[in-house]
């Protein structure tokens, strides 16, 4: 991808598992020389992919699916994971970031969802709404207003 977005094509590529011939991509990215790449997973494999080649992170969810998501201890030793790689690659951990969706709920329940994942190491949060009307839009402005400049 990342050849796609800065060259000017076309361009071909031979990897072990994608094979590519004569591929463009227009228009280019706006952001230089290219978007940041967020990796998503809870795999090992994953986690250490993360840190060698990505700008950000969030393990696979939502968490209304089932009760396989991470919880904040379990996320703290995922990041430990991709913090190694980021040492190894010299990429400043600042600079990463680690995200993890919450769904929406009341803001008691939220704020403490919140902040235990921040403690585990999240610098950013997505907010899990499932938008099936137009409440959805107010609660996004509750949150927003009730958590969001709280950190």
């Amino acid at each position: 991808m990342t050849r796609l977005w800065t060259e000017p094509g076309p361009v071909h590529y031979h990897g072990k598992y994608i094979h590519a011939n004569a591929v463009g991509l227009e228009p280019k990215p706006i952001q230089k020389p290219f978007p940041p790449l967020w990796w998503g997973g809870h795999l090992s494999v994953s986690l250490r992919t993360a840190g060698r080649y990505a700008d950000g992170w969030m393990p696979i969810g939502p968490r209304w699916f089932d009760d396989s998501y991470p919880k904040p201890a379990e996320y703290a030793k995922m990041r430990g994971i991709i913090l190694n790689e980021l040492r190894k690659r010299r990429y400043p951990n600042e600079k990463f970031v680690f995200t993890t969706l919450i769904n929406n709920t009341d803001i008691p329940t939220l704020r403490k969802d919140v902040e235990q994942y921040k403690e585990a190491g999240m610098t950013h949060f997505t907010l899990g709404e499932k938008a099936q009307d137009e409440k959805c839009l107010k609660d996004i402005a509750t949150v927003a207003k009730e958590i969001g400049g709280s950190y």
